[in-house]
């Protein structure tokens, strides 16, 4: 298997492990309609991203802080 392909598929359960998403009713989200450009791509749309629990909620905050220095670097390289 690739590793870019690994990559997503580890990111998407880790996603799908610690929150929950809801697309409220009023979100304007329509399925059928996309945006055309090199790729398909949805309209934009309002969605709430929620930790599962504060079980979860811990651990994805203190892996998120030890790699604030890393992002803080990332940043002052753009």
């Amino acid at each position: 298997m690739h590793l870019a392909t690994s990559t997503v598929e580890l990111i998407a359960a880790v996603l799908v492990w610690g929150f929950d998403f809801d697309v409220p009713m009023d979100s304007g989200l329509n399925v059928n309609k996309f945006e055309v450009s090199v790729a398909f791509e949805p309209l934009p749309f309002r969605c709430c991203i929620k930790p599962q629990s504060a079980a979860k909620a811990d651990p994805i905050r203190n892996n998120f802080a030890s790699y604030q220095p890393l992002f803080d670097k990332l940043r002052r390289d753009l």
